[in-house]
Parts: structure tokens; sequence; C-alpha cells
């Protein structure tokens, strides 16, 4: 049941979205990492109660100390964050605060510890299960066959993708899936031909739909698959013409399929795919008494260091040497993609660097980009982009740094280093079999690591990550002296019969999923409300809109766009004094918004006349000038400040 609670993100996370939600791509991937961790967490409870004892793992530094080090600096972070709340839910961004970060971090210590007496081979095989109706629905929109019709709005934008609705983020997550469907497909062994063969197609596949998204995130984490390639090469129990001409096959194709992608239709998608599933599943392995696996297939036996590192330098530097070549002979044409494709990104990293240069130790908070964005940024951008603003600094490191300063990052590295570590040490300990398995999770960690430098933190992405980090961490941790041994909770505890055990622990569990089912439910309930908020107003039902942003906000408090979208509803039913004070809570809960804050001002500015308000213009225009003091609206500002008599006031902002 635990490893089951902790594959199922695998499954259900990446398809999941709603149509009727606002928020059709975020809301509903959040509620399930967050109900997946507290399932697991019950799941837990139960499992010690009814053994009434603890298995006695030994403990590494490199394994939970890493794991149990981000989760404390991270809740340390939010603490200090004079955001705390953002930072703690991340609501009203992308949900990636605190909470949730502690929630992957749990379901990665259980998948380490659940997994670590047995190769994990059914991690790739979920994802792959996962990633169809992510793939399915990529292709029915590549051959205008969406049976949805999608606001730009839904995507940032831009036009929906599959089901993480972004082309970049639909495309990073193939490039993650890529290298797991990849090993199962050069996997021998138990896998038998059928297996691989699909698991081949499930690649093709990948690479099919990366090429029509079109977006550097996966083209570029993409690149990880190679280090599967590399251990199909080390194989010794492949024949030297089945060896290289399958190696050969799929290192082109990891090349040509992605470039051609525009020019393959339906049958060219369908063909290549049987005949790569073909040629993977005809590979014939040879038995080789050297290397085999216990009876349980825990990796116990170990391969020769010696050969095994002659072997992977005789494969590893003509690879780099060619790829170092192609570097330097299309560099041009790689500085022109990377550079179209960063963009204005180069300047939300700088601002990034700012932030952190402002709060080096513990920094702004998770999900707290936004509150100085406009602030920070160049008169370069505010120039090319005066409303064009951003919540993220689309580069997850940077971010992180941004966010939680030394503290938090120096935690992921050490972090990043342990997987690094521990997934050598299986490499060496694995059988030929099971050193698939670690090439294919440490391409798809590397994956995860090349797509997140350019792109936004994503819980659904994040879960996927964490099920990695566990599997490598429970992989390289192996079987320890003293797992086999258990501890007694607590004595009388212990020598209590089973049934009373389970009499406690049972409405324990239950209550803890009631008191938490309200909470983990609010952003899907919010957004739904949300929805049909703007039904409402679509239908001219101010009233009944109202209603729906009233419930929205009693679910999720703390979304400052919901007050928004309130106090817009409240001006245009002639409730003035009801819209400025639900602008003011918006703004108080979305610090940095130079939109929200004007609107805010505007507002003030209409109830001049009804004491007390004129103070209020006047602050809420200088709020705006403090959240925003290069953008497009400081003539409309120094109007109103020569309109109530500050002439040097608005002298002052025009020459600004």
């Amino acid at each position: 049941m635990g490893r089951a609670l902790c594959l199922a993100p695998l499954a259900v996370v990446p398809g999941a979205f709603h149509r009727s939600t606002y928020s059709v791509f975020t809301s509903p991937k959040l509620v399930l990492v967050w109900g997946i961790s507290v399932l697991l967490v019950v799941w837990w409870m139960l499992a010690l109660g009814a053994r009434g004892m603890a298995r006695r793992w030994s403990w590494r530094w490199t394994s939970e100390g890493a794991l149990v080090l981000l989760a404390i600096a991270v809740m340390m972070s939010a603490m200090a964050s004079p955001h705390s709340a953002r930072a703690w839910t991340g609501a009203g961004v992308r949900w990636s605060g605190a909470v949730t970060y502690l929630a992957v971090c749990f379901i990665a210590f259980s998948t380490g510890r659940l997994f670590r007496d047995r190769l994990p081979w059914s991690v790739p095989a979920v994802a792959m299960v996962g990633s169809i109706p992510v793939l399915g629905y990529a292709i029915l929109q590549a051959f205008d066959r969406d049976p949805f019709d999608w606001a730009t709005s839904m995507s940032f934008g831009i036009d929906v993708m599959s089901t993480f609705g972004n082309p970049n983020f639909t495309s990073g997550y193939l490039a993650i899936v890529a290298p797991l469907a990849c090993a199962v497909a050069f996997r021998g062994g138990e896998a038998g031909g059928l297996v691989r063969g699909i698991s081949g197609a499930v690649l093709m596949s990948c690479l099919w739909c990366i090429g029509h998204l079109g977006s550097l995130q996966g083209q570029l984490a993409l690149v990880a698959t190679a280090l599967v390639l590399l251990a199909r090469l080390q194989d010794r129990r492949l024949t030297g013409l089945s060896k290289w001409i399958g190696s050969l096959a799929s290192a082109v194709l990891l090349i040509v399929v992605p470039i051609m992608a525009g020019r393959l239709g339906l049958a060219g998608l369908v063909g290549l795919s049987v005949v790569y599933a073909l040629l993977i599943s005809r590979d014939s392995f040879r038995p080789l008494e050297a290397v085999a696996e216990t009876a349980d297939g825990a990796p116990t036996s170990r391969v020769p260091q010696k050969s095994g590192r002659r072997s992977m330098a005789y494969y590893v530097v003509p690879v780099v040497g060619f790829g170092v070549a192609g570097m330097v002979w299309g560099h041009g044409f790689i500085w022109s993609r990377f550079s179209t494709a960063l963009g204005e990104r180069w300047t939300f990293w700088r601002v990034a660097l700012r932030i952190f240069a402002d709060s080096p130790l513990t920094g702004l908070g998770l999900e707290t980009f936004s509150t100085r964005f406009a602030e920070l940024r160049d008169a370069g951008h505010a120039a090319i982009s005066p409303t064009h603003l951003t919540d993220s600094a689309h580069s997850v490191p940077l971010g992180l740094l941004a966010g939680g300063g030394i503290l938090v990052s120096v935690a992921y590295l050490l972090l990043a280093l342990s997987v690094i570590v521990l997934a050598l040490r299986a490499w060496r300990s694995c059988s030929e079999d099971g050193r698939y398995l670690v090439a294919g999770l440490g391409a798809a960690w590397t994956a995860f690591h090349l797509q997140s430098a350019v792109s936004v933190d994503l819980p659904s992405l994040g879960i996927l990550h964490g099920i990695l980090i566990g599997s490598l961490l429970a992989l390289g941790s192996g079987r320890e002296e003293g797992n086999g041994r258990w501890m007694r909770l607590v004595d009388r505890w212990s020598d209590r019969p089973w049934k009373l055990r389970m009499g406690v622990m049972v409405p324990i569990g239950t209550v803890i999923l009631v008191v938490l089912a309200g909470p983990l439910l609010a952003p899907v309930m919010a957004d739904r409300a949300h929805h049909q908020a703007m039904i409402s107003i679509a239908r001219g039902e101010a009233a009944k809109a109202e209603r729906h942003l009233l419930y929205a906000i009693d679910e999720l408090p703390s979304d400052g766009l919901l007050w928004s979208r309130l106090a817009r509803v409240q001006q245009a039913g002639g409730a003035m004094e009801a819209a400025y004070r639900s602008s003011l809570r918006a703004v108080e809960l979305r610090p940095g918004d130079p939109a929200l804050a004007l609107e805010t001002a505007r507002r003030a500015a209409a109830l001049v006349s009804r004491p007390g308000y004129l103070d209020e213009a006047v602050d809420r225009y200088e709020a705006v000038l403090r959240a925003d003091p290069l953008g497009p609206h400081r003539s409309e500002i120094a109007d109103f400040f020569a309109v109530i008599g500050r002439n040097k006031r608005a002298t002052e902002i025009r020459g600004s």
C-alpha cells in the first residue's frame, strides 16, 4: 500500500485537469500532491500502529539527512519571510510554497525507505502509464482534433498545450519521461520483447511531441537521455552488432525526430514508432554469469571496478568529444536558439540576483518574486514590456536563491550532491540490468534539472523530481546493516493487542483526513466558484457572480486575485466603498502588483469627495510608484497630483 501511494503521483498527476475550474492545469495537480502526502502520513501511522514496532534503518546523511535538512531550511525561510503567508502556500502564484516542498520531501523520503529492499522498476513503468494522457492529448492537438476550446488566458497568454496547459511545461515533462522509457526499452533480463517494444514506442512519441511543442525546455532536457545510451554501450550481454545498431539508431532518432516532427504526419509517427519498437524488441542478451541478482531482485553483485572504469572511459570520451565538436561547429545556431528562446529571462535572472543580494541568508520567501520584480527591473525591460510582469524568476535554482537565500540553496545543493553520490554507488553495485534503471532514473533526474534551469517551479514537475530522488536514494542505500532489525516503539504500546492498537490509530488517521480535507480541497473548490462567477459575469448576473466570488474567498481567503475580481464586480454594482475595501485587501495579498495598486488608487480617487479618501488616494498612487517606478502610469499619477494642487510632486514624477 505504501509503495502504491508513492507511485500514485506518477500515474494521476500528469494527466489531471478539470474542465470547469479556472486554474484548470494547476489546482487539480496540486490537490493530488498534497492529498497523497497526507495519505502517506496516515499510512505510516497505521503501519506503525499495526506492528507496534518501527524498522531500524541505519541513518546516512547522504540520504534522509539531506531531505530533512531541505525541509527544515524551507520552513525557516517561510517563517523569516516578510510575506510569510504566501511563502508557506504559494497561493495566487503556482502553489510551490513551503507546504508543497514539505509534501514532496515526505514523498521522496517515503519512496527512499519503501523501495530500499528492491529495484524500483515500477517507477519508470508507472511514469510511462502516466504519460499516456499527456502524449495522447498533445497528439490530438497536433492534428487539430482538440475536443475543447481554450482561452489563451488559461495558459499564460499562449496556446494551451496538452494536460500541462503550457508547451514549455509539457515539453519538460516529456523530456523527463523519455529516459525512463528508454531504460525500459533497452532492458534485458525479465523484460520481454513486447514490454521493450511498447517502451520504444512511448519514447518515439515523446520525441515527436517535444519536436511539435517546439520548446527549448524539453529540447535542452532531452540531452540527458544520452546517459541511457552510454549504459547500453556498456552492456556486456549484447553482441557487438546488436549493441551498435540499436545504440546508433537511438542516438540518430534522439536528434532527428524532434527536428523533423513537423514533417511527420500521423502515419509517419505510427510507422516510426512501430519500426523502432520492432528493432528494440529484437535485442538478444547473452547470459553473463559474472553479473547476477538475488532472487528478490535486490542489487548485490559487483561489476569489476577496473574493467568498468576502462569501459566507461572508452565510450564516454568519444561521445563527449563529438558533443564538444558539434557545439563548436554549430555554436552560432546554438547561441541564436538560446538567445531567442531565453528572451527576457535574462532580466528575470538579474532581478532574482538583486533580490538575493538584499536578503542573502533566508531570501525573500518562496513564491514572492513578483513582490519586487516591477520595482527592480531595468529601464530596458520597462520600455519594451511596460505591463508584462512575471511572478517567477523562470529558473528554479535562481528562484530558490532569491526566495530561500543561502539557507535553502545550500540545502538543495547538498541534496543534489547526495543524489549523485548514491547514484554512482548504485551504478557500481548493480547488475547489468539494474544499471539501465540507474541510468534511466539518473538521466530523468538530470533532465529535470536541465529543464528547471530555464523554467518555473511547478508542483506537478516537483513531485516527479521527488520520486526520482527517493528512487535513487533507495538504489544507492541498498541493503544496509541493521535494516532487518526491529525496535519497539513504546514497551507498553507494543504489548497491547493488535485490535486495540488499530482501534486507536484508525480513528486518529480518520480525524486527520477529515480535518485536512477542507484545506486540501480549497484550491479546487475556489477555482470552481471562480469559474462560475466568470460565467455569471458574462451573463450579466452581477449579484450571482458576487455570491460565487464570496464563496471562493471563503474557501481561499489568501488569494488576492479573487479579492480583485470581487472589487470589480462590486464597483460595477455601484458599491464603491465596498469595492475599495476589497481592492485594499487584494493589494495586501499581492504586494508589488502595480496593476492592482493602480486599480485601488483609481477607486480611492473616485471617492475623494468623501471624508478621508483624499489622503487614501495620495497614499495609493504613491504605492503604485513604489511598486513600479519605471511603469507606464507615471503621467496619470502626475496628473492626479496636479489636479489636487500638489504641482511640485507632479513635476518630480514627470521628471523622474
